[in-house]
């Protein structure tokens, strides 16, 4: 399963993750001539504006242990005076699972195409590219999910190129088809001089409508004046 982050003006911009709501990839990948469909739905208060964003992705499993997938997102960002509608880069992914036995390990470069407004804050204007370190151990009922991952952040407004991010992710089976999740990430400020780094908390639940349906719903809070005051998400998985 997949996720996406989405916070507006970085380089990991509407990038897609582990089950939703984690922002956090787990190591799995979807099996040879899968298909998946994520749509996601997020509010974010930003204190001084609003936004919200529905992005949407679909991935392809080239392999048993190979995915490939293309993410786009669309945007509305309003205050008490103004308001847009923006269009975010799009990105082009995959995940590739190599080792998978007591834990599970993979990486997953991507690579994004500037077909975003970048005059309204969103896309860079420029090709940028990066690669993820994916880790899962999972247990009978627990999964514990971390990942590390850099971006050259390629750019016309003077943030730095080299950008980095960090989350762990756990999953607790609550029930037959109800998993509780909490998470942890941070990543490197990607303006200049600014020592104080981007950090969240995010807890919510994923449920099993069927073996091919996953509805999700999660809630985050940025822990500095640097992240997103506060997101509600939800989101649909459509597995086929």
């Amino acid at each position: 399963m997949k996720k996406f982050i989405v916070i507006a003006h970085t380089a990991f911009s509407s990038m897609f993750f582990a089950g939703h709501p984690l922002n956090t990839d787990d190591a799995y990948s979807i099996g040879k001539n899968n298909f998946e469909i994520e749509f996601v739905a997020e509010v974010i208060n930003h204190r001084s504006e609003w936004e919200f964003a529905v992005p949407i992705a679909l991935s392809y499993g080239l392999f048993e242990n190979l995915d490939l997938s293309l993410i786009t997102s669309h945007h509305r960002v309003w205050d008490n005076n103004s308001s847009q509608n923006c269009l975010n880069d799009l990105f082009f992914e995959v995940k590739y699972i190599f080792w998978n036995d007591l834990i599970s390990i993979g990486v997953k470069p991507f690579l994004s195409i500037p077909v975003g407004q970048e005059e309204k804050g969103f896309g860079k204007g420029k090709v940028c590219y990066g690669s993820y370190i994916l880790l899962t151990k999972e247990w009978e009922t627990f999964h514990i999910h971390t990942q590390f991952g850099y971006s050259r952040n390629n750019n016309n407004i003077g943030e730095l190129p080299d950008l980095w991010e960090y989350s762990i992710a756990l999953e607790k089976l609550l029930s037959e088809k109800i998993y509780a999740v909490f998470e942890f990430g941070i990543s490197r400020n990607s303006f200049p001089g600014v020592s104080e780094h981007p950090t969240f908390l995010l807890g919510g639940f994923m449920y099993e409508l069927n073996e091919n349906l996953i509805l999700s719903l999660g809630l985050m809070k940025g822990l500095n004046q640097n992240e997103a005051n506060y997101s509600l998400m939800s989101g649909l998985t459509f597995g086929f």
